[in-house]
Order: C-alpha cells, then sequence, then structure tokens
C-alpha cells in the first residue's frame, strides 16, 4: 500500500475515533447522567458500560495517533535538522516547554492520590438502592425506609404542619430542596440508629 493513501486511511481513523469519543463523552455526560435517581439506559447500555466503550475508543485512538506520529517521524526529524533561523531556538524551546506543561498535566490525574469516601454503609438499608421518587408520599418514604415522616420534614426544613400525605415532588418545588437531600436525611437517620 502507498504510503500516502496509509497516511489517509490512518487520518480517517483517528478523525473517526475523535468523532466517537466526543459523542460517547456527551452522551455519558448529558444524556445518562450519574446521580439521577433512577437507572437509564440507552441501546439497553447504562452508564457504566458507555463509560467502558469510551474507554477503549481512547485507547484505539492513541494508538492510531501513535502510528500517525511513526508515519511522520522522517518529517518531525527533518523539522529538527534543517538549517536554523533566527527564532528557531525560542520556538524549540516554547514548543518543548508547552509539551512537557500538557504531559504533566495529561499524567497528574493518573498520581494523584485518591480519596476513599463511604457514602453508604453495607448495612444500611440506604445502600439498598430505596428508590426515592417524586410521586411518593412521606407516608409511603416512612413505610419504606422505616424513617419517620416528622423526622424528614423537621430534617428538610418543611413546615411542621406539612402533610404526611403530601408528595416529595410537589414539597420539593414548593419549598426547594432536592431529592438528594432525602436521601441524604435518611442515611444520617440509619447512621444515628445503627449506633
Amino acid at each position: 500500500m502507498k504510503r500516502a493513501n496509509l497516511n489517509i486511511i490512518i487520518d480517517i481513523l483517528a478523525f473517526c475515533c475523535f468523532l466517537f469519543l466526543t459523542t460517547t463523552g456527551i452522551l455519558i455526560h448529558y444524556v445518562l447522567p450519574k446521580g439521577s435517581g433512577y437507572y437509564r439506559t440507552l441501546w439497553g447500555l447504562d452508564r457504566h458500560q458507555w463509560g467502558s466503550i469510551h474507554l477503549w475508543i481512547a485507547v484505539i485512538f492513541f494508538a492510531i495517533l501513535a502510528i500517525h506520529l511513526i508515519l511522520h517521524w522522517r518529517w518531525l526529524l527533518n523539522i529538527f535538522k534543517n538549517k536554523p533561523s533566527q527564532h528557531s531556538g525560542f520556538r524549540l524551546g516554547l514548543g518543548l516547554v508547552s509539551f512537557f506543561a500538557l504531559l504533566a498535566v495529561a499524567i497528574a490525574p493518573l498520581v494523584s492520590p485518591v480519596n476513599t469516601v463511604e457514602r453508604y454503609p453495607e448495612d444500611s438499608q440506604f445502600s439498598k438502592e430505596i428508590m426515592i421518587k417524586g410521586s411518593m408520599t412521606l407516608e409511603k418514604l416512612e413505610r419504606d425506609t422505616g424513617v419517620s415522616a416528622t423526622y424528614l420534614i423537621k430534617e428538610l426544613n418543611l413546615p411542621i404542619d406539612t402533610p404526611h400525605n403530601e408528595r416529595l415532588g410537589i414539597l420539593k418545588n414548593k419549598y426547594g430542596f432536592k431529592m438528594s437531600a432525602v436521601k441524604k436525611a435518611i442515611f444520617r437517620y440509619e447512621k444515628v440508629e445503627h449506633k
């Protein structure tokens, strides 16, 4: 195969990988966001499975870019071998500083310490993935979790006379709390109860 044809194929493959990498990244971030409170899938794949596809596309993209550099190695060497001009030293220095700065930023997340925070203990009823929906009432939540509706009213800063048969979605819209606040209140309640 001619080198020019191989370059075109490599460039097309690199562009396709870049396109799919961008698409899966947008899909994971916006279409299947984390912490949505319910389980979403697209084409039968959930957020984590799309994340695995995203990772493998990135690995393939990296390999294709490495091949691209190998195919253009002589051209890169010629840039450095040519007769230096008046500004070539500055450009070379700037290029090297930029390269190493970019490399440091790219490697930093891989070498930085990871903090592990226990969100929900294993013995917690909350860890059993209790689904909290806006259509649920405080009464239903009390039955499902064992957490008192009065306790939830207090934790969510709702008026004391809030009816226990009121839906969470209506209360959320009226008083401006988030569903994550309900989950946290249940977790705090269970943490105190299990001590």
